[in-house]
């Protein structure tokens, strides 16, 4: 991998560290400054959840995804959500996955490669979850935006150690443990600074069966085929994490940030199939193992320069790259159980996406209740992918391969933004926020295949984003919001690029080859989002809110015949109507009743619906919507406040969906048990013990063909265990 800007910052960022880390010891007066709470939620006009450090860290998670699941709106993809599992740990605002969410990176948006399961708690100083778009921050995502807000540094030196010890099913794991954390921050004159890290060792085993069956006539079906595959895999992930963020004050109007993510990677996942043929054809190896080795690298680096003029006029200036590496080594071994009948399958990929960005505003102030913000963005993401396969046939395995295939695919995407945005105090009760942003977007996708020519695509669109929300309060506790909003969705680069992803053993309609589509247009969607609160006491609150969306050229899945192989591809599909509810309450009961103990009470409820319109009903939703979410929890805090215990019960279901006009599939709701234990010792040293997943209820998930007098139905099933988890925190500095 080239060695790029994000990569030389990032070096910068530690040779600094470690000359102000060395230096801050000798700092001896140490000024602080606590400023006057400021309820984000409750103030801002447009509506926002705000989850900050400690609550992240409340369960002991190691992961972002597992802290977000328990937030009122929010549901994860569990494992194996979609065809293949590609949704596996997806976060989705309103039920909606599929990307339509917009994960943004101190409000920028995320590199590719980015995942919230690779992100640990202890990295992030808040998030941001924004169900409604802003001109600002953009219009790309459709369900909603989440601002990840990383450590920032503090004006006093403080340090903090973390290791964390896991246990599941009686074996050592390291999805959460042994992991070792730890954060630096402090001052050295002009420049404030904060390092946090992690590196941890995942060692996961799942065993899953899988039931498929097939018939043939209608209305009198003729079972044609039953199979069993048990199916267990090990896998094991290194992972290492950096933030390392400086901020010189350079004068006293002007400001320099440097915030850069480094994210490294090694994983390996071993499996093996072993079919039972009940009845039928067995499939063309009964028996065989896979081998994957990825090792893969994600940097990113943000500059911000702030100049201000006066306190009501600010300038500001974002300039980042970013650079993922992802390369992989793939090996499949089968056997019919013969001396002739053995297949191998080699393959070596490369991926690297770079991607820079630059974006400036200027705020300024008509009046002291009346701001309005002008700017602009732009960004280009430049995609480099290729996979060298070769394909050794029964009886041949010594021999040259009898097959080669050497692709290669470029793409680019290119974007820029104009936006204006008006913040309007209109009374100490209403308050309003209207903008307007137009973007243009073009997507480019050139396919070097050997033996053929050079194919390429180019897609323009644009797209113009009118948005505004409006605070109404009715009286210091209770207020009403109201948004209208244009926002789209643009195809992934894994999307528009046509490589061919195929199945190893076993093509069928349930177990598809995939692949991109270059001509993929962006899905377009008006929204209107509406929520009432009312306030209980310091921090407790209930609400309710809803939410509408039309999509136009919605992106589904389309299934068909290539040959003898079945493929399936993203296709835009027409219109897409989505709407949905939620419900929310958090207090302590001792709020509502003086005597009563200091229990806090969290609990919420999402209900959503869809439908695309060119899919036959009646259960024709998006298959990436999560119909329903709810989250009960309790915290008890002790006398004393030495000790807290905690739990929390999250059920997400699932139900039936129609994919295609053949194919459906259906996921079983999943409920899960999660509990804490935290000890205060003293002020600087704190034990924490976590069980999640108290319940281990299985995984099942079923997809379902039928066409033309043919069905196959194929049911897997997956294992879960207990997770248990110890963990001891020390702080220095403080």
């Amino acid at each position: 991998m080239k060695i790029r800007y994000p990569a030389l910052l990032a070096l910068t960022n530690f040779v600094m560290l470690y000359g102000a880390t060395y230096a801050s010891d000798d700092l001896v007066n140490i000024v602080n400054v606590e400023a006057a709470h400021y309820d984000q939620r409750h103030q801002e006009t447009a509506s926002i959840i705000v989850v900050n450090h400690d609550d992240l860290l409340r369960f002991g998670d190691t992961s972002l995804a597992d802290a977000l699941k328990r937030i009122p709106g929010i549901s994860i993809g569990g494992a194996g959500s979609g065809l293949n599992g590609e949704r596996a740990g997806e976060i989705r605002l309103h039920g909606l996955g599929g990307g339509y969410t917009q994960i943004m990176l101190n409000g920028v948006v995320a590199p590719n490669g980015f995942t919230l399961e690779s992100l640990s708690p202890e990295l992030i100083e808040r998030v941001e979850i924004m169900p409604t778009a802003s001109a600002e921050l953009g219009a790309q995502g459709i369900a909603g935006t989440i601002n990840i807000i990383l450590r920032k540094s503090v004006a006093h030196p403080r340090r903090e150690f973390k290791l964390e010890l896991g246990e599941q099913d009686g074996a050592r794991s390291s999805q959460l443990m042994p992991t070792l954390s730890g954060e630096v921050a402090g001052t050295l004159n002009n420049v404030d600074y904060v390092v946090v890290g992690t590196l941890s060792r995942t060692r996961l085993t799942t065993s899953t069966e899988i039931d498929t069956s097939a018939a043939d006539g209608y209305p009198a079906a003729i079972d044609t085929l039953h199979r069993l595959t048990q199916e267990q895999k090990d896998s094991r992930t290194d992972n290492l994490n950096l933030t390392p963020r400086f901020t010189f004050h350079l004068s006293d109007d002007d400001s320099l940030t440097s915030q850069s993510y480094i994210n490294a990677k090694h994983a390996t996942v071993a499996q093996t199939d072993q079919d039972t043929t009940l009845l039928g054809t067995t499939s063309q190896y009964p028996a065989s193992d896979r081998q994957f080795d990825l090792e893969s690298t994600v940097l990113r680096s943000d500059l911000n320069w702030t100049h201000t003029f006066d306190e009501d006029t600010r300038f500001t200036l974002k300039a980042g790259a970013s650079d993922s590496f992802r390369h992989s080594d793939f090996r499949f071994f089968g056997t019919d159980g013969s001396a002739d009948g053995s297949g191998l399958h080699l393959v070596q990929a490369g991926i690297n996406e770079y991607g820079i960005t630059l974006a400036g505003n200027l705020n300024f102030s008509l009046t002291p209740t009346h701001a309005i913000t002008l700017g602009w963005d732009g960004a280009q993401t430049r995609r480099s992918e290729s996979r060298m396969e070769q394909d050794y046939v029964p009886a041949t395995l010594q021999n040259p391969p009898a097959a080669t295939q050497n692709d290669r695919y470029d793409g680019t995407i290119t974007r820029g933004a104009l936006f204006v945005q008006d913040d309007w105090d209109i009374s100490a009760a209403w308050s309003l926020s209207a903008g307007l942003r137009w973007e243009k977007m073009r997507t480019a996708v050139i396919s070097n295949a050997l033996l053929s020519a050079p194919e390429s695509s180019n897609e323009f669109s644009s797209i113009v984003s009118p948005l505004i929300q409006t605070l109404y309060k009715f009286s210091p506790d209770d207020q009403l919001r109201i948004g209208l909003t244009r926002t789209y969705k643009e195809p992934t680069m894994v999307e528009l690029i046509p490589r061919l992803y195929t199945v190893d053993n076993n093509n069928s309609p349930t177990n598809p080859d995939t692949q991109g589509n270059p001509a993929l247009r962006p899905e377009l969607a008006w929204g209107l989002d509406a929520g009432v609160e009312h306030e209980i006491g310091k921090n407790g609150l209930i609400g309710a809110s809803m939410f509408v969306r039309r999509i136009d050229d919605v992106i589904a899945e389309q299934l068909f015949q290539e040959g003898i192989n079945w493929v399936l591809q993203p296709v835009n599909a027409g219109r897409a109507n989505v709407h949905g509810i939620t419900l929310e309450a958090k207090f302590t009961l001792n709020s509502l009743l003086e005597v009563a103990p200091p229990v806090e009470l969290r609990a919420n409820l999402t209900r959503n619906w869809s439908n695309v319109e060119s899919l036959p009903g009646p259960n024709n939703r998006l298959d990436q919507q999560t119909p329903l979410s709810a989250n009960l929890g309790l915290d008890y805090h002790l006398p004393g406040n030495e000790f807290t215990l905690g739990t929390n019960f999250n059920l997400t279901s699932g139900g039936p969906a129609q994919t295609t006009a053949q194919l459906a599939s259906y996921s079983a709701p999943v409920r899960s048990l999660d509990a804490f234990a935290l000890w205060a010792i003293d002020s600087q040293s704190r034990i924490r013990f976590s069980a999640d997943n108290l319940l281990h209820q299985n995984q099942i998930n079923a997809f379902n063909y039928a066409d033309n007098g043919s069905s196959e139905r194929t049911i897997s099933t997956m294992r879960t265990a207990t997770t248990l988890r110890l963990t001891w925190e020390v702080k220095f500095g403080m």
